[in-house]
């Protein structure tokens, strides 16, 4: 940087001295030396393409690695894995929560652009499965907007100790029915537990997307 400044002052002070010299002498002749002035400008300008150059290569570096980070960031977080990350965090940080407790947690977490409300349910038909009922939990919130014609549709389910949570959690994605409302249809299913509570989501990929 310091040899680009030094280069360009020499042009500078160059350039001014052909300026004053730029007139004829008695004789008619011109007495500017074009060579040095040409030299001297042709290697600043040189010196400054390089640098130019050598800054938009660090700039288009930063930008790709700008965008490299973006698109880890994002790639695969959709909102139904929002909620999930919603529901995880707090039954992590009280393991002891209610499933009312829970269910609020992802009902006010502002996600959903729309009113959601949670509301305890039984052991039989559920809502968004096509098995005739729906067994082997103790405890069941459903999750759902208030207008049901909006494609979300959840439930938190608690087993007990002793439960096959894994088999559990694939009769539910077996039975459900992504297509449950005549007039919707979800994009997505999320289904996963931690420990014996179980988390299951119907919803678009992008809530904001909703018409």
């Amino acid at each position: 940087m310091k040899r680009s400044i030094a280069l360009i002052l020499a042009a500078l002070i160059s350039a001014s001295l052909v300026a004053c010299g730029n007139g004829t002498n008695d004789d008619g002749k011109d007495s500017t030396s074009g060579t040095e002035s040409v030299s001297v400008s042709d290697t600043a300008d040189t010196v400054d393409t390089a640098d130019t150059a050598d800054t938009e290569d660090t700039a288009d570096t930063a930008n790709t690695e700008a965008d490299t980070a973006d698109t880890d960031v994002v790639e695969g977080e959709t909102d139904g894995s929002k909620l999930y990350g919603i529901f995880e965090d707090a039954i992590t940080a009280n393991p002891d929560a209610t499933l009312e407790e829970l269910a609020n947690a992802v009902c006010s977490s502002g996600i959903p652009p729309f009113a959601v409300m949670a509301a305890p349910m039984e052991e039989g038909w559920l809502n968004g499965f096509d098995a005739e009922s729906i067994t082997g939990f103790s405890e069941c919130v459903a999750i759902a907007p208030m207008m049901s014609t909006i494609p979300f549709l959840g439930y938190i389910f608690k087993l007990a100790d002793d439960a096959d949570v894994d088999a559990f959690i694939a009769n539910l994605e077996a039975t459900a029915n992504l297509r449950w409302n005549i007039c919707t249809e979800a994009e997505e299913l999320t289904c996963k537990a931690v420990d014996n509570t179980v988390f299951f989501l119907m919803c678009n990929k992008d809530l904001n997307a909703e018409q």
